[in-house]
């Protein structure tokens, strides 16, 4: 591994995950944590699916049925998704 180049950079570019971590990978040629950091940091967050979980769950889970066990609201859910998947084919 290389020395890193300090005093050529100013501190205030590497302002941010990503530029750090891409002087970082610059600065120790092959640096593996680098890339890894690189890699996790690029990943977008998507609470999408999480949001569509919680709206079908509070159709299962109305004020008539709030006695369910948790167990039986998980069998509920997966039976509704295999519903959803199967008239997904269909269509």
């Amino acid at each position: 591994m290389g020395s890193p180049a300090y005093g050529v950079v100013d501190p205030k570019e590497l302002a941010g995950p990503l530029r750090f971590w891409d002087f970082v990978k610059f600065a120790f040629k092959g640096s593996h944590l680098a890339r890894l950091a690189l890699v996790i940091l690029s990943i977008v967050t998507n609470t999408a699916i999480c949001e569509r979980l919680f709206s079908e769950l509070a159709q299962i889970h109305t004020a008539r049925r709030n006695r369910f066990k948790p167990d039986k609201v998980k069998k509920l859910s997966i039976i509704r998704q295999a519903v959803r998947k199967k008239n997904a084919i269909k269509l």
